[in-house]
């Protein structure tokens, strides 16, 4: 049975230059996107604080449940769009998420093919399709995140997990910090297109 849970969303500033626009997108599952952001603050405050709330993030806990899938988007004073990027594992997960359920279902039904034309017995087809249903039905929020989380990093939010820190540090790394555990990930600066002016 899952259990609805909320987090508090911190970011610490100490890239050096003060931010004025922040946003975090979080998936949770197959749920849709949530956008949690705050903007017009300077990044010295956050540097002397050391962490702003900005939001709250929303997941549940307990058996079959989802993952949880990150972005984060600032602006500093400089007008620098920066964005985080995705490691290769989670790149490669969320692919394989995409493809996931078709790859599970055609095994399946290739075995209920073999036990039929090889005269097996009837309930090995049976038992493999009723067991395939049921993993189906089971790990479909799972899946539906991994699909969802191509542009995303994903970093699983427990029980315990009353708050989630981002710090944005100079060396262009994102330490995301919670109670049950840790991880990095990379940012860039986004290339952004000035208009054309015309004469």
């Amino acid at each position: 049975m899952a259990t609805e849970m909320i987090s508090n969303v911190y970011i610490e500033n100490e890239t050096g230059n003060d931010i004025i626009g922040i946003t975090v997108e979080h998936i949770y599952g197959d749920r849709e996107p949530e956008t949690i952001g705050g903007s017009l603050f300077n990044g010295n405050i956050l540097l002397d604080s050391k962490e702003v709330i900005i939001g709250c993030a929303n997941y549940e806990v307990g058996a079959f449940t989802g993952l949880d899938w990150w972005r984060i988007t600032w602006t500093d004073s400089n007008g620098n769009i920066y964005s985080s990027d995705q490691e290769l594992l989670s790149k490669i997960g969320a692919y394989c998420g995409q493809y996931f359920m078709d790859i599970i279902s055609l095994t399946s039904s290739s075995i209920a093919l073999w036990a039929t034309v090889t005269d097996q017995k009837k309930w090995i087809a049976n038992m493999v399709n009723l067991i395939t249903v049921f993993f189906n039905f089971a790990t479909r929020s799972l899946t539906g995140g991994l699909s969802k989380g191509q542009h995303f990093k994903e970093f699983m939010l427990r029980k315990s997990d009353n708050s989630i820190r981002f710090i944005l540090k100079s060396n262009n790394e994102i330490d995301i910090v919670a109670s049950s555990g840790e991880s990095t990930v990379k940012y860039y600066q986004k290339q952004i297109k000035q208009p054309v002016m015309l004469p």
